[in-house]
Protein backbone atom coordinates (compact mmCIF):
# COMPACT_ATOMS: atom_id res chain seq x y z
CA UNK A 1 0.00 0.00 0.00
CA UNK A 2 1.47 3.20 -1.03
CA UNK A 3 0.31 4.78 2.46
CA UNK A 4 2.83 2.64 4.39
CA UNK A 5 4.77 4.54 7.04
CA UNK A 6 7.68 3.49 5.42
CA UNK A 7 6.95 4.96 2.29
CA UNK A 8 5.66 7.88 3.82
CA UNK A 9 8.67 8.57 5.11
CA UNK A 10 10.52 8.29 2.02
CA UNK A 11 8.41 10.47 0.36
CA UNK A 12 8.97 13.06 2.78
CA UNK A 13 12.53 12.93 2.57
CA UNK A 14 12.23 13.03 -1.67
CA UNK A 15 10.10 16.17 -0.92
CA UNK A 16 12.57 17.71 1.44
CA UNK A 17 15.76 17.21 -0.75
CA UNK A 18 14.03 18.30 -3.39
CA UNK A 19 13.12 21.51 -1.69
CA UNK A 20 9.07 21.02 -1.65
CA UNK A 21 9.02 22.03 2.12
CA UNK A 22 5.10 22.40 2.28
CA UNK A 23 4.60 19.23 0.50
CA UNK A 24 6.88 17.75 2.90
CA UNK A 25 5.30 19.42 5.72
CA UNK A 26 1.29 18.47 4.56
CA UNK A 27 2.74 14.48 4.16
CA UNK A 28 4.86 14.87 7.74
CA UNK A 29 1.71 15.51 9.54
CA UNK A 30 -0.52 12.94 7.48
CA UNK A 31 1.99 10.45 8.47
CA UNK A 32 1.97 11.46 12.16
CA UNK A 33 -2.22 11.33 11.96
CA UNK A 34 -1.87 7.60 10.76
CA UNK A 35 1.22 5.90 12.25
CA UNK A 36 1.10 7.65 15.30
CA UNK A 37 3.54 5.60 16.96
CA UNK A 38 5.73 5.52 14.45
CA UNK A 39 8.68 7.96 15.26
CA UNK A 40 9.77 9.13 11.43
CA UNK A 41 7.04 10.55 10.96
CA UNK A 42 7.74 13.66 14.12
CA UNK A 43 11.02 13.51 13.00
CA UNK A 44 10.47 14.32 8.86
CA UNK A 45 7.36 16.36 9.45
CA UNK A 46 9.89 18.29 12.26
CA UNK A 47 12.57 19.05 9.83
CA UNK A 48 9.91 19.70 6.93
CA UNK A 49 8.46 22.83 9.56
CA UNK A 50 11.99 24.25 10.75
CA UNK A 51 12.97 24.23 7.35
CA UNK A 52 9.53 26.54 6.52
CA UNK A 53 9.53 28.68 9.94
CA UNK A 54 9.13 31.97 10.06
CA UNK A 55 8.89 32.85 13.38
CA UNK A 56 10.18 31.76 16.71
CA UNK A 57 6.62 29.82 17.52
CA UNK A 58 7.09 27.63 13.90
CA UNK A 59 10.30 27.10 14.67
CA UNK A 60 10.23 25.93 18.39
CA UNK A 61 6.81 23.24 16.78
CA UNK A 62 9.16 21.85 14.18
CA UNK A 63 11.88 20.92 17.11
CA UNK A 64 9.57 19.72 19.59
CA UNK A 65 8.41 17.22 16.83
CA UNK A 66 11.91 16.02 16.31
CA UNK A 67 12.96 16.05 19.96
CA UNK A 68 9.59 13.55 20.10
CA UNK A 69 10.93 11.81 17.40
CA UNK A 70 13.89 11.22 19.36
CA UNK A 71 12.22 10.78 22.71
CA UNK A 72 10.46 7.59 20.93
CA UNK A 73 13.84 6.16 19.50
CA UNK A 74 14.26 7.67 16.52
CA UNK A 75 18.30 8.56 16.81
CA UNK A 76 20.23 5.99 14.36
CA UNK A 77 18.75 7.71 11.35
CA UNK A 78 18.87 10.75 13.12
CA UNK A 79 22.43 11.51 12.63
CA UNK A 80 22.05 12.10 8.91
CA UNK A 81 18.94 14.44 8.92
CA UNK A 82 20.81 16.55 11.87
CA UNK A 83 23.60 16.99 9.51
CA UNK A 84 21.04 18.39 6.80
CA UNK A 85 19.97 20.41 9.48
CA UNK A 86 23.27 21.79 10.38
CA UNK A 87 24.47 22.71 6.89
CA UNK A 88 21.06 24.49 6.18
CA UNK A 89 21.80 26.96 9.87
CA UNK A 90 25.25 26.70 8.86
CA UNK A 91 23.89 28.37 5.45
CA UNK A 92 22.03 31.12 6.90
CA UNK A 93 24.28 31.78 9.61
CA UNK A 94 22.25 30.98 12.41
CA UNK A 95 24.36 29.93 15.07
CA UNK A 96 21.33 29.54 17.52
CA UNK A 97 19.90 26.85 16.56
CA UNK A 98 23.07 25.19 15.07
CA UNK A 99 23.69 24.86 18.95
CA UNK A 100 20.86 22.81 19.61
CA UNK A 101 21.85 20.75 16.35
CA UNK A 102 25.23 20.19 17.62
CA UNK A 103 24.46 19.46 20.92
CA UNK A 104 21.97 16.65 19.59
CA UNK A 105 24.62 15.45 17.81
CA UNK A 106 27.55 15.16 20.73
CA UNK A 107 25.07 13.60 22.37
CA UNK A 108 24.07 10.66 19.64
CA UNK A 109 27.91 10.32 18.92
CA UNK A 110 29.54 11.10 22.18
CA UNK A 111 32.79 9.76 20.34
CA UNK A 112 32.96 12.00 17.37
CA UNK A 113 35.54 14.35 17.62
CA UNK A 114 34.42 16.54 14.95
CA UNK A 115 31.05 17.33 16.32
CA UNK A 116 32.54 18.52 19.51
CA UNK A 117 34.96 20.89 17.51
CA UNK A 118 31.73 22.41 15.75
CA UNK A 119 29.79 22.67 18.94
CA UNK A 120 32.86 24.47 20.55
CA UNK A 121 33.00 27.00 17.93
CA UNK A 122 29.11 27.46 17.78
CA UNK A 123 29.26 27.79 21.28
CA UNK A 124 32.24 30.85 20.77
CA UNK A 125 30.22 32.48 18.12
CA UNK A 126 27.50 32.68 20.63
CA UNK A 127 29.81 34.17 23.14
CA UNK A 128 29.56 31.16 25.76
CA UNK A 129 33.26 30.61 26.03
CA UNK A 130 32.85 28.41 29.41
CA UNK A 131 30.91 25.80 27.80
CA UNK A 132 33.04 25.75 24.60
CA UNK A 133 35.90 25.35 26.64
CA UNK A 134 34.21 22.26 27.58
CA UNK A 135 33.57 21.29 24.42
CA UNK A 136 36.99 22.11 23.52
CA UNK A 137 38.04 19.53 26.25
CA UNK A 138 36.05 16.71 25.36
CA UNK A 139 37.24 16.72 21.49
CA UNK A 140 41.01 16.82 23.14
CA UNK A 141 39.84 13.90 25.40
CA UNK A 142 38.55 12.33 22.30
CA UNK A 143 42.15 12.45 20.43
CA UNK A 144 43.59 10.55 22.94
CA UNK A 145 41.62 7.93 24.21
CA UNK A 146 43.12 4.52 23.42
CA UNK A 147 39.97 2.69 21.95
CA UNK A 148 39.03 5.85 19.80
CA UNK A 149 42.78 5.68 18.23
CA UNK A 150 42.63 2.08 17.98
CA UNK A 151 39.56 2.42 15.96
CA UNK A 152 40.94 5.12 14.16
CA UNK A 153 37.96 7.61 15.30
CA UNK A 154 40.59 10.21 15.83
CA UNK A 155 41.20 13.19 13.95
CA UNK A 156 44.64 13.41 11.75
CA UNK A 157 47.12 16.07 13.31
CA UNK A 158 46.27 18.48 10.85
CA UNK A 159 43.04 18.34 11.00
CA UNK A 160 43.33 18.93 14.78
CA UNK A 161 45.29 21.80 14.39
CA UNK A 162 43.22 23.57 12.11
CA UNK A 163 39.58 22.86 14.40
CA UNK A 164 41.99 23.56 17.18
CA UNK A 165 42.99 27.30 15.75
CA UNK A 166 39.50 27.93 14.74
CA UNK A 167 38.09 27.51 17.95
CA UNK A 168 40.77 29.45 19.78
CA UNK A 169 41.26 32.14 17.60
CA UNK A 170 45.13 32.24 16.93
CA UNK A 171 47.36 29.87 14.21
CA UNK A 172 49.56 27.75 15.94
CA UNK A 173 52.34 29.41 15.36
CA UNK A 174 51.42 31.64 18.02
CA UNK A 175 52.79 31.22 21.57
CA UNK A 176 49.22 31.75 22.71
CA UNK A 177 48.07 28.70 21.29
CA UNK A 178 50.09 26.46 23.34
CA UNK A 179 49.94 28.09 26.09
CA UNK A 180 45.82 27.85 26.15
CA UNK A 181 46.60 24.44 25.04
CA UNK A 182 48.86 24.25 28.53
CA UNK A 183 45.99 25.38 30.51
CA UNK A 184 43.58 23.42 28.81
CA UNK A 185 45.19 19.73 29.50
CA UNK A 186 46.33 20.89 33.18
CA UNK A 187 42.82 21.53 33.98
CA UNK A 188 41.80 18.41 32.32
CA UNK A 189 44.67 16.50 34.64
CA UNK A 190 43.11 17.91 37.87
CA UNK A 191 39.38 16.98 36.60
CA UNK A 192 40.04 13.63 35.55
CA UNK A 193 39.65 10.19 37.95
CA UNK A 194 41.36 8.23 36.26
CA UNK A 195 44.99 8.53 37.32
CA UNK A 196 46.49 6.90 33.83
CA UNK A 197 44.63 9.32 32.16
CA UNK A 198 45.57 12.02 34.26
CA UNK A 199 48.94 11.69 34.25
CA UNK A 200 49.01 11.60 30.47
CA UNK A 201 46.78 15.19 30.56
CA UNK A 202 49.65 16.34 32.36
CA UNK A 203 52.33 14.57 29.90
CA UNK A 204 50.52 16.71 27.18
CA UNK A 205 50.76 20.00 29.53
CA UNK A 206 54.09 19.63 29.84
CA UNK A 207 54.73 19.41 26.13
CA UNK A 208 52.39 22.60 24.90
CA UNK A 209 54.41 24.26 27.59
CA UNK A 210 57.52 23.47 26.06
CA UNK A 211 56.39 24.45 22.64
CA UNK A 212 54.99 28.07 23.74
CA UNK A 213 58.83 28.94 25.02
CA UNK A 214 60.31 27.61 21.58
Amino acid sequence: SPNRHETLVETINFEIYGGNYEQARQIGEDCAKKYPDFNACYWYLGLSQVYLAKDEASLQEGKANMEKAQSMGYSQLSQYSLTQLAFLYIAKGNYKELEWVYERLTEDSPYNPRYFAGLAMVYKKNGKLEQSTNALKELLRIQLDEREIEHGWTETEETLKLLIENILGVKESNPDYHLSLYKLYLEMANEEKDPVKSRLYKQKAEEEYNLSKQ
